[in-house]
Order: structure tokens, then sequence, then C-alpha cells
């Protein structure tokens, strides 16, 4: 069956679409302009859509259903009309739209390609990304009507967007295939979802089949949010009471010395109750601006504020209840009111609430509910704190594994007190209590929400022919440790369990007996579910659930780091969320540190994987570069292979820096050796559009460093676009590699980066 991507283009008096196929390049074109037919008939379109298998990237959310209002005969303004709703209407437009304008649900085989693709990009940028030979921006304003001249000359931009579509599609072949094999598994439509959407509906769909309901909005967020200590991990020890009775203190001292500008959060709260009030019954003019204005001015910068700094949200709700609870007393004391009225104040209503709103008993009420050993702590009453601390470690697991140093039990300690919130945007927030920096063995380790990670600058560690470096990973480890330890959305109990292990047993039965489709697919469905239990909109949030996985992540890690360097000889080099460095002084010290690290397992009911490293770089712990014995490099953040996640950046740098690692190469000698221009590149998203040589040259920029060159600007400031003082141009890749390129530029910037690495100068 053919493969053909396909593109709309639309404006007021002008509608296109066009195919083309991936094999042959024959191209198909169905057009309106003022109305008229141009090329082929309309219902010529639905056989051509039902004979192949139609490509598009963000299709689902736009093109088909502009292809279905053609369709069904829609002029070019009722076309616009639909293209507007999608392209400036709420995240539900796509699903709103067929009801909106009657239209029928399209039928035929449909791969949209943009949910496949990692991060959220254009396809502009993911065409840049794989070196596309052309990028090229729009070239009418879509918001005007245009010339059929400009028609005419638009066909050569949308068959370009075509080409680079068939190129993403290519490069996402194998996502593809996966998706068709988990399809088939568990009888889903999976080709156009993204990891997410896959892990969701594949966990729903066996939950359902267990007749369990996986309704949305199930969980409502809390106030605040506790962590509680998993039973591998043991509590109820000397140190640990004496880093938790610490903890108490420090909170007085963080609560009394550091004085909260509490304008910032109080506003926001106040914005965010006022905006959620009138959301709801959309009954007034936005009372956001106005009403919000009267409340600020009340609010004293000198207010103490005894809490994690980040509280908007409580703000909020405590907001929306003030506004209800005011109109409902103004609505009883004014009986003639209607029932509706009651309920749809006017704008006048809400400034009146204003004049008499008072922050002092937002201030109070979240002083008392989140520090209940605060008053105790300021009187030096230990007899009280010893009593909360006994409360806090009643559920101790006595058989569980031990940390052994103060600094150790002092994280474990701020993990316990700490009190965690939620952003307006229900991200989870990290108390500072929690967020301080553990510093052990000379290594210092920074908790967050991402996970641990070390915080290393500029070092490079090598080991010599005695030495061993390698890098332990925690085999799968967030869906390990929710299996393990049974964490589980609340409103889902056991059944999720049982589910989720199912898809474990059966990835790891797969990996056993060599069948790479099944469990790299089934592999989507555990990663990638966790970050639907932080997401509201799914039917697996879940916010406790994130938070038992992430901070026991970090303290098993910490675990791991304390075991290594109690017993053995060797050190720790770098840690990063789901795994650790460890240098060793000879082969007897790695082989003992692994005997170590097996107890560790055993306790932990975790697996760790490892990796031989020749040597590791690191500018800081998000971007570094480190050579296996095998002689294949790994790297992160500037770092990182090439592929659809990270714009290109002179490419040539780490390519050189790669050859001077692993063979010694001079860094002036790669450089200077290469003729691929895309290498020299650097690629970028210049919102508002960007200025090239006194000519707008679109929003996405592609350029090398050159003798000759000239700056890109911002359209909308005249700021200079970072590292293009001297670029040339190159949307379009050059038939011939060019003869003016900056060789001083990239050999010094090189030596530069290579240095941030731990790699001296003499050696570059």
């Amino acid at each position: 069956m053919p493969i053909r991507t396909f593109d709309v283009e639309c404006v007021s008096n002008w509608f296109m679409v066009l195919f083309e196929d991936i094999k042959t390049k024959q191209v198909w074109r169905w057009e309106l302009f003022d109305n008229e037919p141009i090329g082929r008939d309309r219902k010529q379109l639905k056989g051509h859509l039902d004979s192949g298998i139609n490509v598009s990237f963000n299709g689902i959310a736009y093109d088909q259903w502009l292809v279905q209002a053609y369709q069904q005969g829609f002029s070019c303004g009722e076309l616009y009309e639909v293209s507007k709703f999608l392209i400036y209407g709420d995240k539900l437009a796509p699903w709103n739209v067929a009801n909106e304008f009657g239209l029928n649900t399209p039928h035929y085989r449909h791969i949209d390609i943009a949910p496949l693709a990692p991060g959220i990009a254009s396809l502009k940028i993911y065409g840049g990304r794989l070196d596309a030979p052309k990028l090229q921006d729009l070239p009418f304003d879509p918001n005007l009507p245009i010339s059929k001249r400009m028609a005419d000359a638009s066909y050569s931009y949308c068959l370009n967007d075509l080409t680079t579509t068939a190129i993403l599609f290519e490069k996402l072949r194998p996502e593809i295939g996966l998706r068709r094999e988990l399809g088939d598994m568990y009888d889903l439509d999976l080709i156009s979802k993204s990891d997410p959407q896959i892990a969701e509906m594949v966990l729903k769909s066996e939950l359902n089949n267990r007749g369990v309901e996986t309704p949305k909005f199930a969980v409502e967020a809390k106030p605040f949010y506790k962590y509680h200590v998993p039973d591998v991990i043991k509590t109820d020890t000397p140190l640990v009471r004496a880093a938790l009775l610490q903890a108490m203190y420090d909170a007085v001292d963080a609560t009394t010395n550091a004085r909260r500008l509490v304008g910032s959060q109080i506003q926001s709260g106040i914005v965010n109750g006022l905006r959620a009030y009138y959301d709801e019954r959309k009954s007034t003019p936005d009372p956001t601006v106005t009403v919000a204005k009267t409340i600020r001015s009340k609010l004293n910068p000198n207010q103490y504020l005894t809490v994690d700094k980040l509280t908007a949200r409580e703000i909020e709700v405590m907001t929306y209840e003030g506004i209800c609870a005011y109109i409902n007393r103004i609505a009883a004391e004014n009986r003639d009111i209607s029932k509706d009225q009651q309920s749809t104040p006017t704008l006048k209503d809400l400034k009146a609430f204003a004049e008499t709103f008072d922050i002092a008993p937002i201030i109070k009420a979240l002083n008392i509910k989140h520090r209940p050993y605060v008053d105790a702590a300021k009187a030096g009453d230990e007899v009280r704190m010893k009593k909360m601390i006994d409360r806090l470690l009643k559920d101790s697991n006595p058989s569980g594994f031990a940390f052994r140093s103060p600094e150790m039990s002092r994280a474990l300690a701020n993990a316990i007190i700490a009190r965690f919130t939620l952003s307006d945007k229900d991200a989870m927030l990290i108390p500072p209590e929690f967020g301080k920096v553990v510093k052990y063995e000379g290594m210092e380790y920074q908790m967050g929400s991402g996970g641990l990670h070390s915080c290393e600058k500029s070092r490079a560690v090598i080991a010599d022919t005695t030495e061993r470096l390698c890098e332990l990973d925690v085999t799968s480890y967030y869906p390990e440790m929710i299996i393990q330890y049974g964490f589980r959305p609340e409103h889902l109990g056991e059944a999720f369990t049982e589910v989720y292990s199912n898809i474990r047993t059966q990835r790891v039965e797969a990996k056993k007996s060599g069948d790479k489709t099944t469990a790299d697919s089934l592999k989507i469905v555990l990663n990638s579910s966790f970050g639907k239990f932080g997401s509201k909109y799914s039917a697996l949030y879940d916010p406790q659930l994130l938070l038992q996985t992430t901070v026991s992540g970090q303290l098993c890690l910490l675990l791991l780091i304390e075991t290594i360097h109690y017993h053995t000889r060797c050190k720790v080099v770098s840690a990063n969320t789901d795994g650790i460095v460890v240098h060793s002084p000879s082969e007897n010290h790695h082989q003992h540190m692994l005997e170590m690290v097996k107890e560790w397992e055993k306790a932990t009911r975790l697996e760790l994987e490892e990796t031989q490293y020749r040597s590791i770089h690191s500018q800081d712990v998000n971007n570094y570069l480190a050579l296996t014995t095998e002689g294949k490099f790994k790297g992160k953040g500037f770092y990182a292979s090439d592929g659809l996640r990270k714009n290109p950046k002179f490419r040539i740098m780490v390519a050189a820096i790669k050859a001077l690692i692993e063979d010694g190469v001079a860094i002036e000698d790669t450089i200077r050796s290469c003729r691929d221009i895309a290498q020299f590149a650097a690629i970028q998203k210049v919102k508002g559009g960007a200025i090239w040589k006194g000519k707008a040259v679109g929003g996405t920029v592609r350029w090398y460093l050159a003798t000759n060159g000239e700056p890109i600007t911002y359209a909308t400031s005249g700021n200079k676009v970072p590292l293009s003082e001297n670029a040339e141009l190159i949307n379009k890749l050059p038939d011939d590699f060019p003869s003016n390129i900056d060789y001083e530029f990239y050999i010094d910037k090189t030596k530069e980066k290579a240095a941030d690495i731990g790699i001296h100068k003499d050696h570059v």
C-alpha cells in the first residue's frame, strides 16, 4: 500500500491540500482559490485517502479536519474559520471542532508523526535536527488573503514541508513499528500516540478488563503532601532521631530569619482564585485585574510567612472560598435576589469583596497548619519535640537498611519532616529543607524534584591500566520501585500493581527470549507511565505516588553511595537520577565494591547494571562525555549524540573532542579535515522572526560562522541571536563545501569546551 505525506495550507481566500508519495515522489493537489476549484475534483479526494497510508505532522489536531471540511463542500471562508478555531482555540479545539462545525469524523489510514517525535518542536526544527536540505518558512501572512501569484509560489513551500515530513517519518519508522506491536498486543490504535499516551491507554485497558473504573479527576490535589519512608529504609536510629531534632531547630531559624516577601506568592494565589471563580461562572467581566489590584494594595511586604515559600495554590483556594462566602452572605442579606442571581455576582459585588478582603487570616492559617513543631522548637521544649519524633517514627521498619553517617541521616530526616506542595501548574515543589545540598566524602549531592544529582564541575576522571571506572545504573528504576515497594495510585488499588507487575514480567520474558520488539514496546508502557502520575488530566494521577517514587529513589541512591564509601576504598565520582559512577583503585577493590553492592541490591530489592568506562569528562552533571572500555561514547547535554532531542550547535566541536579523547587526534586536525557543512551548523527557533543582511529570513534559522559573515538579529528587538555574530545563513544547504569557514572560531571554541570538561590545555 502506498505511503503518502500530506499537508494543508489555508487562508481566507485560498485552500490547498498536497500529497506526495514517499517512494515514487508523485504529487497530488486539491485546491480552491476564491472558491474556484483548481486541479482535481473534490469527489476524488475520498478515494485517494482510502487507497493509501496518509502521513502528516500534527494532522490529527489540524490537517485532517480541514481535509474533512473540504470534502464536505466548505467554502474558502468557512475553511478559514475552521482553521482559526483549531489554531487559536483551546487545547480541546481538535476534539470539539466536529461538533462546532458539523464535521464527520475522518476514517482513513492516517499516521500523525508529531506525537512520536521527542519533545515539542516544529516540523522545521525537527528537519534541521535531521539535516534536511532546505528549511523554509511560510512565504505569506496566514492571517491575510493572498494573490493567485502568491498561492502558486507557495506550492514549493508546501512541497518542501512534505519532503521534511518524509525525512522525519523515515527516522521514526522504528517507533511506528513498536506502536503496531503494542496495538496488536492490546487491540488498541496506538499508531499516532505519544509514549505517555500509550502507557495510559494500555494500563487503562488492562484495568478496565479487570472491572476497575479509570475516571479522570478521581484524585483531588491536597494542600500539601508528606513523604512516607518505605520499609527498605530503617528510620528509627539514634542518628536519624538526632537529625530530626536538629532539623526542627533549623526550621525555626529558616522561618524567623528569612523574611518572606509574601506579596508575590499571595498575589499569584489571589489572581488564580479570582480567575477560577470567573472561569466557573463566566457571568461577569473578568475580575482578575481590577479586583486583584484592590487586594494587592492591602499587602504588607514585611509580614512573615512561616511556611515553605511556594504556597500560592492554597492561597488560591482560600481566595476562591472567600469570594463564595462573601457573595453568599450578600445574597442572604438581599432576600429579594433570585437563586440564579445569587450565583452570578456583578463586577461591583466582587469589587466590594476586595474592599473587605483581609489577608491576615490567610497568613495565620498557613503559619499554623504547616509547622506544628515550630513553637516547641522556639521554646526549646525537647520533651515535646521528642514526642513528635516518636509519632513521626512510629511506623519505622526495624529491619530496613540504615544510614550510617550523620550527613546521610540528615538527608533522610529532611525528607521526613518536609511538606511538599503543588504549584499552580501542579508541579511538585521542593521545600527548602529537602532541597539542601548533602555533603559527603568530598562530594556534594543535590536533591530535588527531578532526582538526585552530584555537583561536580569541570573535571575528568581517567582510569589507568590498574584502576576501574564504572557506571552502576538501577535497572528500570522507577517502575521497579513502584512494583517492589507497593506504590500505586490510591484510587486504582491492588489491581494497578497486578497489571503493572504483569507487564514487567512479560517484558523480562521477552528480553530473555530475544524478542527485542516486544521488550522495547512494553518498556514504553512501564517507563512512560511515570509522567502521567503527575498530570491532573490523567486517570493515573496521584501526586503522592509521584512523591513516594522520586524521593525513595534519591534516598536509595544515597544509601548506595554511603555503602560503597563505608565498606570500600572506592570513590563515587558522579551521581544522576538513577545511577552513580564509581572509581576503584584496583581490580580487587572493584570486585569487593561489587560484593557490597549486592548487599544493597538484596536490601532494596533493586538491581544494578554495570558499564565499564575508560574515562568520564564532566562540565557538570548535565553536560558530560564518557568513553566506555568498548570504545563507545555516552554524552549528555552539549556532548550528547545527534538526534531529535536537541538542536545542533556546531557538532564538529563534540566530534573533535571525541577524537582527541579516544585517539589523541588534535582538535585542529579534526576540524580542518571535515567536509560536511552540517557539522559546522547551528539551528535555532527565533521568536518573532529573524533578520539577516537587512532581510527577514523566517523564524527558523540555520547558519555557520564565516570569516565574512554578518550577525542574525531578532526582528522584534534587534538583539543578536547568540553565537551568530559572523553568520552565514544556510537554510538551504549548499551544494559545495564553503571556503569562508571561520576555522579559528571553531578551534578556539572547541578548546574552551574541552577545558570545561577537565581536558588540560596542554592536551588539546
